[in-house]
C-alpha cells in the first residue's frame, strides 16, 4: 500500500498513491520536538516552527506563504508536539509543483529573520497566556511534570514565558541547524502524485552533505515510585482527577493490544456504565493514550462531586483491577474489535489519516503499518493478552494522580491508590 525510500541525502519518503484522486496532501515531519529543546530554552522547538513558517527568499513572509496557498485554494498549516514538528500542505493534484515549491522552499532554506524574531515572540507569549488561563492545560502541564519530573519530556510544547523572552534570533538558527537535516526528515503523501514525482520534486531542495551531530538526548525510564499525587491550588465546584499509568509499546502486535484496551476502558460497558449511569458520580469520564518512543501512557480524567472524591477514585480503581483479574469477554471484546476496525476503514476514506497512520507508525517502529496489517493485528488480540497489558500497567508504583481542589487531601488519595488495585505482589512482568 506505501511506498518507501530513504535518498542518499537521508530523507525518507512514503507515498500512498490514488490515481482517481483530484488532491493530494502533504506532511513534513521533523524530529524536532520539544524533548529536544536545551535546557533554559523550553519551547524553542514551537518557536522554531513559528519562524520557519515566515517564509523563504522566494516567500519572504508568513502572509506571502500563505497567500500563496490561497491563490491555488489550498490549505497550509504547521504544529509542534512532544517529539516532532509536523508540516502539511493541501492542493489540488495539478497544483503539487508550486505546492512543494512554497512548503520545501522554506523548509530547505528559511530566512528566520530577525525582524520577525519579536513579533513572533509576542505570539507565542499570547499562546501561553491563553493556556494558562486553560483549567485543563493547567492540569495537564502538572501531570506531565509529577510524571517526568526534570526530563524534557515534562516541558510544556509551549514553553515558559520566561524562556521565550531569552530566546535570541542566534538560538533559534542553531536550533533549525541541529535538528532540521536531511535525516531527521520523513515527507509522507496520499493523493493523485507518484512516489518517483515526489522524489523528484523534494529532492532538489536538500543537498547530499552529512548530518550534523545533534545533541545528545537522553532517554526517559519510568521510575515507577508511585503512586504519586499531585493538589492543585484551584478552586473549583467540582473536584477534576487526572489519572495516569505508563507502560511502553515496542512492536505492533503491543500496540494493537494496547489500543484495545484503552477501548475497552472508554466503552460503555467499564468506568462509564458505573460512574454515570449506576453511581451518577460525573458527567463524563475520558480516557485517552499519550504516545512517544520514550514511554506510553494511559490517562483517565473526569470532573466528580467533591463529597464523592474518595468514592469516584475508588470506583476507578475497581473498574481498573477487573480488567486485570477477569477476562474481557468474547462478546464485548468482539465489539471492540469491530469498533475499531471500523472506525479505521472510515478513516481510511481520507488520504490525510493514510499519513497519520505512517507517520505515526513508522516512528514508533521504523516503517510504516499497512492499514490491512494494522487490522488484522487488531482482530487477533486475545483477552488474555489484555488482561497481561493490564496487570503490567494497572499497578500503585505506576500511577501518578493531578487534582483539584486545593481543600483535597491528598494522603488519602494516594492511600486509595496505594490499596485500590488487586495485584499488590509481583505477579506478571513489571
Amino acid at each position: 500500500m506505501y511506498q518507501i525510500t530513504k535518498t542518499e541525502s537521508g530523507i525518507k519518503f512514503i507515498t500512498h498513491e490514488i490515481p482517481n484522486s483530484q488532491t493530494v496532501h502533504i506532511e513534513v515531519e521533523v524530529e524536532a520536538g520539544s524533548k529536544y529543546c536545551p535546557d533554559g530554552q523550553e519551547g524553542i522547538s514551537h518557536f522554531t516552527e513559528h519562524m520557519v513558517m515566515n517564509g523563504s527568499t522566494q516567500y519572504p513572509s508568513g502572509l506571502a506563504v500563505r497567500r500563496a496557498i490561497d491563490n491555488l485554494g489550498g490549505y497550509i498549516n504547521a504544529s509542534t508536539g512532544t517529539e516532532i514538528a509536523n508540516y502539511r500542505l493541501r492542493v489540488a493534484s495539478e497544483d503539487f509543483i508550486t505546492g512543494t515549491d512554497v512548503l520545501f522552499s522554506f523548509l530547505s532554506a528559511p530566512l528566520l529573520s530577525q525582524k520577525e524574531q519579536g513579533g513572533e515572540q509576542r505570539i507565542i507569549l499570547e499562546e501561553i497566556a491563553k493556556a494558562n488561563d486553560s483549567l485543563p492545560s493547567r492540569i495537564g502541564n502538572a501531570t506531565f511534570s509529577l510524571i517526568f519530573g526534570k526530563h524534557p519530556l515534562a516541558y510544556p510544547v509551549l514553553g515558559y514565558q520566561e524562556t521565550i523572552r531569552k530566546i535570541r534570533n542566534e538560538d533559534v538558527k542553531m536550533f533549525f541547524q541541529h535538528f532540521y537535516s536531511p535525516s531527521r526528515i520523513v515527507v509522507a503523501t496520499s493523493g493523485k502524485v507518484s512516489h518517483n514525482q515526489l522524489v523528484d520534486a523534494v529532492g532538489k531542495y536538500f543537498g547530499k552533505n552529512p548530518p550534523p551531530t545533534s545533541p545528545s538526548y537522553a532517554e526517559f525510564t519510568p521510575r515507577k515510585d508511585g503512586p504519586k499525587v499531585q493538589i492543585l491550588d484551584e478552586k473549583t465546584q467540582q473536584t477534576h482527577l487526572f489519572l495516569a499509568f505508563l507502560g511502553k509499546v515496542q512492536s505492533p502486535k503491543e500496540m494493537a493490544v494496547w489500543k484495545i484496551l484503552t477501548r475497552v476502558l472508554s466503552g460503555t460497558n467499564r468506568l462509564f456504565e458505573r460512574l454515570r449511569e449506576k453511581e451518577n458520580l460525573t458527567y463524563d469520564i475520558s480516557v485517552k493514550s499519550f504516545t512517544t518512543k520514550d514511554v506510553m501512557g494511559i490517562f483517565i480524567t473526569g470532573g466528580f462531586p467533591l463529597q464523592k472524591t474518595e468514592r469516584s477514585l475508588a470506583v476507578i480503581c475497581e473498574e481498573l483491577t477487573k480488567v486485570c483479574t477477569s477476562l474481557v469477554g468474547e462478546e464485548e471484546l468482539a465489539r471492540t474489535q469491530k469498533i475499531l476496525e471500523v472506525g479505521q476503514l472510515f478513516r481510511l476514506e481520507d488520504p490525510e489519516e493514510w499519513i497519520d497512520l505512517a507517520l505515526y507508525t513508522n516512528w514508533l517502529f521504523g516503517d510504516p503499518l499497512d492499514p490491512q496489517t494494522y487490522i488484522k493485528e487488531l482482530k487477533e488480540v486475545k483477552a488474555e493478552q489484555i488482561r497481561e497489558l493490564a496487570r503490567k500497567i494497572f499497578r500503585p508504583q505506576n500511577v501518578y494522580l493531578v487534582a483539584t481542589p486545593s481543600k483535597l487531601n491528598a494522603e488519602e488519595l494516594q492511600k486509595i491508590l496505594k490499596n485500590g488495585f488487586c495485584l499488590q505482589d509481583t505477579r506478571g512482568t513489571n
